[in-house]
């Protein structure tokens, strides 16, 4: 039905822009990386002309969403022995960020074991919902304790001074909007942001 469907171990946003440039419209990739759905009517300005939009232009929030989203479903299914090491490349890459003046602010919205049986079982019953029901899914609430432990460690691993998590109860939208809206807002008002002045000198070439 002019869609087209790629599933697989994406480890890296690179395999998805390939098939985004190459007109995929709707892409499904290994659970639980997020479904990119690409609108063709933004494109993104280059020197030769334009070119649709890639994953990567969602920035480092969203590129970061996505790795998270990785490593804490491979770990639970490959015997890995460099997750320190990943730790490590995390930690210090948003140490980078945060030393050239970006402002890090990490949410992690924790869903309770009941409320997601209750959204899962909700999609069933909604017609424009369903697509988002996966049955393996349903398989993986089974491992809910393994998860829980895979998200605890690398939550703690990778909070750092320059980039803490906050986790944040999710099981009601309304409560989970003022939270985050809050953190945000205590976030900009601590980088003390002020109107750029202007010298006497200036002011009086601009008179």
């Amino acid at each position: 039905r002019g869609r087209q469907f790629i599933d697989g171990g994406i480890l890296s946003t690179t395999n998805i822009d390939v098939a985004v440039e190459r007109g995929a419209r709707f892409i499904v990739v290994i659970n639980p990386l997020v479904p990119y759905v690409n609108d063709f009517s933004k494109r993104i300005p280059t020197i030769s002309g334009s070119r649709v939009q890639r994953v990567a232009d969602m920035g480092a929030a969203g590129i970061g969403n996505q790795v998270f989203r990785i490593m804490s479903h491979d770990r639970l299914h490959r015997a890995v022995q460099i997750w320190e090491e990943r730790y490590e490349d995390i930690n210090a890459f948003e140490r980078h960020l945060d030393r050239n003046g970006t402002k890090i602010v990490k949410l992690f919205l924790n869903v309770s074991k009941a409320e997601q049986k209750r959204r899962f079982l909700a999609r069933l019953d909604t017609p424009h919902k369903e697509w988002k029901f996966n049955a393996a899914d349903v398989a993986e609430r089974g491992r809910w304790d393994e998860y829980m432990s895979a998200f605890e460690d690398a939550l703690t691993a990778t909070s750092t001074p320059w980039a803490p998590w906050y986790v944040v109860p999710a099981d009601h939208k309304w409560l989970t909007q003022a939270l985050v809206a809050r953190l945000l807002v205590e976030a900009i008002q601590s980088l003390d942001l002020r109107w750029p002045e202007v010298s006497e000198s200036e002011h009086k070439a601009n008179a």
